[in-house]
């Protein structure tokens, strides 16, 4: 795995621990790419040390966005920028086609509705394109108030 593109990234957690562990793993990460609407402290000082890896301050329904991610494929994209039905369709159109594996953030989270319908829809539509996987499995005493994350994950055939 070469190159790593996270749409939605905050605090930078998901996109410092995704790299590290891709490299721990024999993984020669080439590019790596945060991008968000604001920018983060910590992801800054990560991709100073790190000259394969770039923050971009973006909203991920740009065409500017839209460029930059097109201008590569990417091997793996993780879409957990805004929840919205329209914006997570929206980054899923923009990575498909350049990217050979998208990871969806929150199928199952009950505060993220729409992040569930879009998944639904990609299985539904794109059933040929992709080989799909879901790890979504509640810890009893949490899923007891509300469902929280889950990660949806389409893989090219």
């Amino acid at each position: 795995m070469r190159s790593y593109l996270e749409i939605g990234v905050q605090y930078g957690g998901s996109f410092i621990t995704t790299v590290e562990y891709l490299r721990n793993q024999g993984h020669h990460v080439e590019r790596a790419l945060a991008a968000d609407v604001r920018s983060s402290g910590v992801v800054a000082r990560y991709v100073k040390a790190q000259p394969f890896a770039e923050q971009v301050t973006l909203d991920s329904g740009s065409a500017e966005f839209r460029a930059l991610a097109r201008g590569q494929t990417w091997d793996l994209v993780l879409i957990d920028g805004d929840h919205s039905f329209d914006a997570c369709l929206t980054d899923f159109e923009t990575v498909h086609g350049y990217a050979e594996t998208i990871a969806f953030h929150d199928i199952v989270d009950s505060l993220a509705a729409d992040v569930r319908r879009v998944w639904e829809l990609v299985r539904r539509e794109h059933a040929k394109t992709y080989d799909f996987a879901e790890f979504t499995a509640q810890y009893p005493e949490v899923a007891r108030e509300r469902t929280y994350l889950g990660i949806g994950v389409a893989t090219r055939r």
